[in-house]
């Protein structure tokens, strides 16, 4: 797998927002990022299924199609859209309209890295692979990339691990190599899946690890849709969102935003775009007192988890704690290399799911500790730990089984639905 930059501005991506915050350092970061491509000011390219494609036209797809057209028009066979309260945002249509992508704009363009039924890893096969030809073709700046409802659908004959870890690999992969190509990743978390419903914040929370260990743009989609409660503004299939009707997507009234996913998606892509807009074209920085981690993850300043969800990436080899030994949970493997401790401070009982990933470099053991020493093993796992906690002070910590097997690795933390019986 080929590994992103080395960067990191040491900020926090809190759970309670939509968009991730952007301070000064990573504002600087993603300029550099495209400074290093030849992508276009005003072109953005869609990285997705069935729920990012569209096609020319307007019954040609309901993401971001309808801002290639006028606004606060009439009900017509033309694109229109009613921003409301968000009128601010109208320059951001306006420059994202400016640039023409064959026939079409960024808006309305066909991406040849969309297409319905598939999975994050179509995007990144073949030779040259759908993301790759697009980035050839549209000679993006940007790239809006959503992945997960298809991804999680092979849970039926593999175990959630097993998929998820499958996944992170295909999208930390796809998230390198835009920033290869100097192309700035907006990675969005997937809405709700009816049939897997309890599984999808773990997906999400994989996203969340990716967006702040690249401190690309995050935008969590999912925390939105679930925030508007069931059918969480999804069609009758609990899967693909909606919109009232065939012309109305970009309508940004009250009662459009509290029933359709499609319209709550299509704003909180274009809030995301126009931060881009802001810290290109002008000075503007949104979130210059953006919350920071605190802790090295050495026992003696853990890394604090200061709220769930939580994902960084975070590589192995670059830990300066060495933890050996022998985890006291029955049957645990012994510990052999580096280390690195997060202390988790509950003020409820949470159920969570804690997930490590390291993709194509195993080797790697997560526990839950009662303290800082491995005499205080409560559970340990390769990979998942779920569980029920008290409120109280708990520690994780992430060990190498070797001094061979140190690798970059995803971690990430979610809380259990009510009901989930994996939990």
């Amino acid at each position: 797998m080929t590994r992103g930059p080395s960067f990191s501005s040491g900020l926090l991506y809190p759970g309670d927002r939509t968009q991730s915050p952007i301070n000064n350092a990573v504002a600087q970061h993603l300029r550099a990022i495209a400074a290093q491509g030849t992508g276009r000011a005003a072109v953005f390219s869609k990285v997705g299924d069935s729920i990012s494609s569209s096609t020319p036209g307007v019954a040609g797809g309901s993401f971001l199609n309808c801002f290639d057209g006028t606004l606060e028009g009439a009900v017509s066979w033309a694109y229109n859209v009613r921003l409301g309260p968000w009128i601010a945002l109208a320059p951001t249509i306006t420059f994202f309209q400016a640039v023409r992508v064959g026939a079409d704009d960024s808006w309305s363009r066909a991406s040849l890295s969309t297409l319905p039924s598939t999975t994050a890893g179509w995007a990144i096969s073949g030779s040259p692979a759908p993301l790759d030809q697009e980035l050839d073709a549209a000679r993006p700046r940007y790239a809006v990339v959503m992945y997960g409802s298809n991804d999680i659908g092979s849970l039926g004959s593999s175990g959630l691990a097993d998929v998820v870890e499958l996944y992170e690999q295909n999208m930390r992969t796809l998230t390198d190599r835009l920033l290869a190509r100097g192309v700035v990743p907006l990675l969005t978390t997937m809405p709700p899946r009816g049939d897997f419903f309890s599984q999808v914040p773990v997906f999400s929370g994989v996203v969340r690890a990716i967006a702040q260990g690249r401190q690309v743009p995050l935008i969590d989609y999912y925390r939105e849709l679930m925030l508007l409660g069931p059918p969480y503004g999804l069609g009758v299939d609990a899967v693909h969102p909606t919109c009232a009707d065939y012309n109305t997507c970009c309508w940004f009234d009250f009662q459009s935003l509290a029933q359709h996913g499609v319209n709550v998606r299509n704003l909180i892509t274009l809030q995301a775009l126009d931060r881009m807009r802001q810290i290109f074209e002008t000075t503007a920085v949104p979130d210059p007192l953006a919350p920071q981690v605190s802790g090295n993850g050495s026992m003696n300043a853990p890394v604090l988890v200061q709220q769930v969800p939580w994902g960084e990436l975070r590589d192995l080899r670059t830990s300066g704690a060495i933890a050996t030994g022998q985890l006291s949970c029955v049957g645990a493997p012994t510990v052999a290399g580096p280390q690195v401790l997060y202390r988790l401070e509950l003020a409820r009982a949470t159920s969570l799911r804690v997930v490590v990933v390291a993709g194509s470099a195993p080797g790697h053991q997560v526990s839950l500790l009662s303290s800082p020493s491995l005499s205080s093993c409560l559970k340990t796992n390769p990979r998942l730990i779920a569980t029920t906690l008290a409120a109280g002070t708990y520690y994780l910590a992430v060990n190498a089984l070797s001094a061979a097997g140190v690798a970059e690795y995803n971690f990430s933390i979610t809380e259990c639905l009510p009901g989930d019986p994996g939990c």
